[in-house]
């Protein structure tokens, strides 16, 4: 739900919504405070000038309020100048052991 959000408003309002914009998005798992956890960067550039909103709409709050009641994190909504910058993070959880890779 979190990343369809994103990437509806991204192509609504967003970097999407015209020829020169870019998205970028990549993830990377690192250890914090003993726990292993994921970090996934949602970047978009090259859109509209985006100013942060007046007040949280419906896709804000889905996005934060999923990340913080479904992974147990916040999420970051940082609207930059250039674009939207979304921090998502979540526990890393190991496959049981003897889970065949496919």
């Amino acid at each position: 739900m979190i990343l369809h959000e994103l990437g509806t408003n991204a192509n609504k309002y967003g970097a999407l919504s015209g020829p020169s914009g870019s998205l970028s998005v990549s993830w990377r798992r690192e250890d914090v405070d003993g726990q292993s956890q994921v970090q996934l960067d949602w970047i978009e550039t090259g859109g509209p000038l985006v100013t942060p909103p007046s007040h949280s709409g419906f896709g804000a709050e889905l996005i934060e309020r999923a990340n913080a009641y479904e992974l147990r994190r916040k999420a970051i909504l940082d609207y930059r100048a250039e674009g939207l910058h979304c921090i998502l993070r979540f526990q890393w959880e190991a496959p049981p052991s003897g889970t065949s890779k496919g």
